[in-house]
């Protein structure tokens, strides 16, 4: 199994794919965004996190982003972005 990578969900990101770019309000918003995209897209497709110094994630680099947890929550663990799998399962009804 790849290794997990934690990410701030609440930073600005784009989505590229193509030609194409989609700005978006949060991280959390590009992955969603990424996962409506047609499966031949998401293989050539970044998202690219708007701070200076913002990481670009490939494809199979997207498929692995986790939320990070915030100090407060710490004790809670981590989990994946649970708006995708919401996303998901509600593609798949």
């Amino acid at each position: 199994m790849s290794e997990k990578i934690y990410v701030d969900v609440s930073q600005p990101a784009t989505l590229r794919h193509g030609t194409k770019l989609i700005d978006c309000p949060t991280l959390g918003e590009a992955v969603l965004a990424f996962d409506r995209l047609p499966e031949g897209d998401r293989e050539q497709a970044t998202i690219k996190v708007n701070v200076p110094g913002g990481a670009t994630y490939t494809a199979e680099e997207i498929d692995r982003l986790h939320v990070a947890p915030k100090k407060k929550d710490a004790r809670r663990g981590v989990g994946q972005l649970n708006t995708r799998a919401a996303s998901s399962n509600s593609k798949r009804a």
